[in-house]
């Protein structure tokens, strides 16, 4: 099933978002669309999801918490924000975080259909490019932000990235690692730098986290930024 959420505070705008989908929805085979208010978004989200809708009266900073808060859910998919900048908010901030895009109001439904399209088939290529590969590796993390260095367990990897599983600690959303693992299977050792994407924690004290490998140059300035600050 294909599933596309909706999020927003206003009733109507919600029901005239789902208005303007609801031909692409009749025409795609097997397909959903569900709204939902702010605060039950972790309720809906789920493998199935293709897209998800932010509507908002004006885009602010407050736009990154609940992106951080959508990624938690573990949904690494294209999230659409449906607004205009509040004045001295810059739309070029939107760069800097992979899967965001937004359209200013008011548009077109052909311009709302048409950017669902893409982001739909952005992600669909994404996947196949990043496809994942169930592994139990051992892992050993060093984390760039603070002394912490620990064991964790390779549960999937991708081009892009892993999801890692076990005690966590102090780790947060955002945090450069240095990550060193050993293949047994392939016998090859690696050490590549990643960033924390997602970490999800459990009622059963399960942790898990998503990371995607960045470059040595992102480190770099990383570092930089944080020894002039």
């Amino acid at each position: 099933m294909q599933k596309i959420v909706v999020v927003g505070r206003v009733s109507e705008r919600l029901n005239k978002v789902k208005e303007e989908l609801q031909s692409y929805i009749e025409t795609q085979h097997n397909a959903k669309l569900v709204t939902v208010r702010p605060g039950y978004v972790e309720t809906v989200m789920e493998p199935s999801v293709q897209c998800l809708i932010v509507d908002v009266e004006f885009i602010n900073k407050n736009i990154f918490p609940t992106v951080v808060q959508v990624r938690k859910t573990g949904y690494s998919g294209p999230i659409l924000v449906l607004g205009n900048p509040a004045q001295g908010f810059d739309l070029k901030e939107f760069q800097g975080v992979q899967g965001l895009y937004h359209l200013q109001k008011p548009y077109q439904e052909s311009q709302l259909v048409g950017l669902i399209k893409n982001c739909i088939n952005i992600e669909y290529l994404r996947k196949r490019r990043d496809q994942r590969f169930s592994v139990c590796e051992q892992a050993t993390l060093e984390s760039y932000n603070s002394d912490v260095r620990m064991q964790t367990t390779i549960s999937d990897i991708s081009r892009s990235g892993v999801r890692i599983e076990g005690a966590l600690g102090e780790l947060r959303q955002g945090d450069l690692l240095k990550l060193h693992f050993n293949f047994d299977k392939i016998q090859k050792e690696r050490v590549m730098n990643a960033r924390i994407v997602w970490i999800k924690r459990s009622a059963e004290s399960k942790e898990e986290a998503g990371l995607e490998f960045i470059s040595q140059k992102a480190v770099y300035k990383y570092l930089l930024d944080v020894a002039v600050a």
